[in-house]
Order: structure tokens, then sequence, then C-alpha cells
């Protein structure tokens, strides 16, 4: 000990890496997958809360509409 502090207090500890939840674990895996997914949330990045409200509008009226068939 010198100076009043040991070897352990000046090093960062190794405390091990937070893990990602089950869904945002499965969240990471579709983004990597799929470049769809990919290109959705490059443009949503900058766009305005009500830009993606209304992409998901329109994401959610293509599904019922496929649903239909």
């Amino acid at each position: 000990m010198a100076m009043g502090y040991t070897l352990d207090d000046l090093l960062p500890s190794e405390e091990p890496l937070r893990k990602h939840s089950e869904e945002m674990e499965e969240l990471i895996e579709i983004i990597r997958s799929r470049s769809g997914v990919r290109a959705l949330l490059k443009v949503a990045k900058n766009a305005t809360d009500e830009e993606v409200e209304q992409a998901l509008a329109i994401i959610e009226a293509l599904r019922k509409k496929t649903a239909r068939r």
C-alpha cells in the first residue's frame, strides 16, 4: 500500500459487461440479419416523432391488407 491506496483501488474493476435483455438481443439480431429493418432505422434516426408515427401507420395498414388476403 502506497500513499494509502492499494493496487486494486487504482486499477479499473473487471466487472462483467452488462448483458442485454432477451428482447434487446432479439432486436439486435433482427437489425443484423434484415437489411430492410436496418434501412428503416437509418431513415428513422433523423425523423420527427410525427414522421415515425406516420411510417408506423403505413406499415400497420400494409400488414392488415396482407393479412386479409
